[in-house]
């Protein structure tokens, strides 16, 4: 029974992957519509999408509502001369990756005057899939089969998920930590066996150019390196890394200092963000901070809303008014943290389509969207409780869990903590389309659990197994 058990546990193992894989194809017509952030990424690219007759139509006309939110649009017509870096409107390392998208796209596509969404994709796709069977080989290999198995199970709902897959099939920068943050979890898993400078190396590459594609990213080079310290034991070898990292950081820095929506920031941060968290009573009896008067008619209302923009200019609200806010009722601090959480445990973005027009769109059939389920029951509570025994028995000096199983550990811990980072970092601009702000965080976490589980499960049944035996 045993024997006929190892022959077919390879079949089940390759099958396994190969349907995951196949499902996640599915999700080759499923994209997000653009909310009008796209002009900012691609207008370096496009002049318009295909039969549309300018990228900005009249606001409320027909076309206008065909063109934002209901849908996603596959087309893009080229602009003459592309790329045209007079069009840069923000830095980012995603316009290198989309640069690198519509190359690919006029090599497979029919006509190069249009590039295609879903053309570019296949990159993404390609990324995404190779690094699912990388971890998992890894994995069967180096630790356990079981540890495989688990990371597969979970890791294959991840990657079918349609919350976080549509990202693909769209022009938002999210899509960098969608594409790259397992493949830095490979990478941090590789480093553990082998401590190469090298390794290294390609570890704070692959963060700062995650880091360097969206302004609330810009720390994760740093944050890498936070957790590759534990496996160096050369006092060079950690210089050359830190001398990197400090190079690395500052590329992905380059968003942050470049960045032309501080000023809309800071007004959400405080007026959408920090003040929108009182009861009214409370926030009434709040006439200043710091000195500056507070405008109670603009707690609460969009930077991007006719009021908004009277507030914004009236208010001149800054990031220091929202520590002074924290430092002056501390309650503030608390309560900004308890709605986060409340606000993390919706992953869906309802008011983006996803459907593409006059296709079939499989994005809402239930198990694409079983994560969206798993959040709203409060999964990132659960997820932070995980982070706390991880924590301990990383630390803990006599444990269950092999060398091997502690490394698989480690990147949990090290997503979960870039998860519950983001969710803190999410407040920058308030909790103005907070949903959106903390997709890359709550993917974080969603992929913290294939490691946390796989090692310790793997350690259980080793354990179990190992008893089993004596006896």
């Amino acid at each position: 029974m045993q024997n006929i058990h190892k022959k077919l546990e390879p079949f089940f193992y390759h099958i396994a992957l190969g349907v995951f894989i196949a499902l996640s194809l599915l999700h080759l017509l499923t994209g997000y519509a653009d909310n009008g952030d796209f002009s900012r990424s691609v207008g370096f690219l496009f002049e318009k999408p295909h039969d549309f007759s300018t990228m900005w139509p009249a606001a409320e006309s027909e076309e206008w509502r065909r063109r934002f939110f209901s849908e996603w649009h596959d087309k893009w017509v080229f602009l003459q001369n592309w790329p045209n870096t007079e069009n840069f409107f923000s830095v980012s390392s995603y316009k290198l990756y989309l640069l690198s998208q519509a190359y690919l796209s006029t090599l497979i596509g029919a006509e190069s005057s249009y590039y295609s969404i879903i053309s570019g994709s296949i990159l993404s796709r390609l990324i995404l899939c190779a690094v699912f069977l990388t971890i998992a080989h890894h994995l069967r290999h180096k630790v356990s089969n079981i540890a495989a198995w688990i990371f597969i199970a979970i890791f294959g709902l991840i990657l079918i998920d349609s919350s976080w897959i549509a990202f693909l099939n769209s022009f938002y920068e999210e899509q960098i930590a969608i594409v790259f943050l397992p493949l830095l979890g490979f990478l941090l898993l590789k480093f553990c066996a082998n401590q190469s400078t090298k390794t290294g190396f390609g570890i704070l590459l692959c963060a700062a150019f995650i880091g360097a594609a969206k302004t609330a990213y810009f720390y994760l080079p740093t944050l890498s390196l936070l957790f590759l310290i534990p496996f160096i034991s050369s006092k060079k070898e950690l210089i050359k890394l830190i001398l990197i990292t400090i190079l690395l950081q500052t590329v992905s820095l380059l968003p942050v200092y470049f960045g032309k929506y501080e000023k809309i920031n800071s007004y959400h941060a405080l007026y959408f963000g920090a003040l929108k968290v009182l009861p009214n009573t409370e926030a009434s009896s709040i006439q200043s901070i710091g000195g500056k008067p507070v405008f109670h008619e603009c707690i609460g209302v969009s930077a991007f809303s006719p009021l908004g923009q009277k507030c914004m200019e009236t208010s001149n609200a800054s990031y220091a008014d929202v520590v002074k806010l924290i430092g002056d009722h501390p309650s503030v601090g608390f309560r900004m943290i308890a709605k986060l959480f409340e606000e993390g445990r919706a992953t869906r973005l309802e008011y983006l389509g996803k459907g593409i027009k006059n296709t079939p769109n499989f994005s809402e059939s239930t198990v694409f969207n079983l994560w969206p389920k798993f959040f709203a029951k409060g999964l990132n509570y659960f997820i932070l409780l995980a982070l706390l025994a991880a924590s301990f028995l990383l630390v803990k000096k006599k444990s269950l869990l092999s060398d091997k199983e502690k490394s698989v550990l480690l990147i949990g811990a090290f997503f979960a903590a870039f998860g519950f980072s983001q969710y803190i970092v999410s407040l920058g601009d308030g909790y103005y389309e907070i949903t959106k702000h903390m997709a890359a965080g709550n993917y974080a976490l969603a992929l913290s659990l294939p490691f946390i589980f796989a090692a310790i499960i793997s350690a259980a049944h080793r354990f179990l197994f190992s008893k089993r035996n004596s006896e």
